[in-house]
């Protein structure tokens, strides 16, 4: 961490990233992280943006999964941001004030997020075809909104229980590909049935 204290919004975004690193067995708190971090708060400007623009928590999970993998050991007691994941967030009071805003928020993370374009952050939502100047025009509408009804259509608060979190490693092994992935299908799970999975869920 930089030398400078969280502020609320940070604290938010790096507390619910540090949740999702750990259920992935991550060994390090990255932009994937921070971006997972932001989606994890459906009812916030920055989750209601990428939204509208077709990026939810679930499916971008799985896309973490995916590059990152799913390691067998869990995480350390002790997460090391990366050297990207550390400018985004000493790059956040940055945002804040060039919209105007003298605290920083989880908006403000992502679009400090939008300007390491070499981080896995920035390259999972160009893979989702997002364009950071159409997300920045996105976050600043939902910041001038009130938050309510335009809440990420997956809402997926991060799954507590075992079968969810089950359900989101079978989504992860499935992208990867290779044999894993060959010998779920071959026994009749598949993206579909997976997904089937999750809606049924009470």
């Amino acid at each position: 961490m930089g030398a400078e204290p969280l502020s609320d919004g940070e604290r938010e975004v790096v507390a619910a990233a540090e949740q999702e690193a750990r259920k992935l067995h991550h060994g390090r708190l990255g932009t994937e992280h921070l971006l997972l971090g932001v989606l994890s708060r459906p009812d916030e400007p920055g989750a209601r943006a990428l939204a509208k623009l077709g990026v939810t928590l679930a499916p971008t999970r799985a896309q973490v999964m995916r590059i990152v993998g799913l390691p067998e050991t869990p995480s350390p007691p002790a997460l090391t941001q990366t050297p990207m994941a550390r400018s985004a967030l000493a790059g956040a009071l940055r945002e804040a004030i060039e919209v105007g805003r003298t605290t920083v928020a989880t908006e403000h993370v992502l679009l400090a997020m939008l300007r390491e374009r070499d981080s896995l952050a920035v390259r999972i939502l160009r893979d989702a075809g997002v364009d950071p100047r159409r997300l920045r025009e996105e976050i600043a509408a939902a910041a001038a909104a009130p938050a309510g009804g335009d809440a990420a259509p997956d809402a997926d608060p991060m799954p507590d229980d075992g079968a969810a979190l089950g359900a989101h490693v079978l989504l992860g092994v499935l992208a990867a590909g290779g044999p894993a992935a060959d010998l779920l299908r071959a026994h009749g799970v598949d993206e579909a049935a997976v997904g089937a999975l999750l809606r049924d869920r009470p």
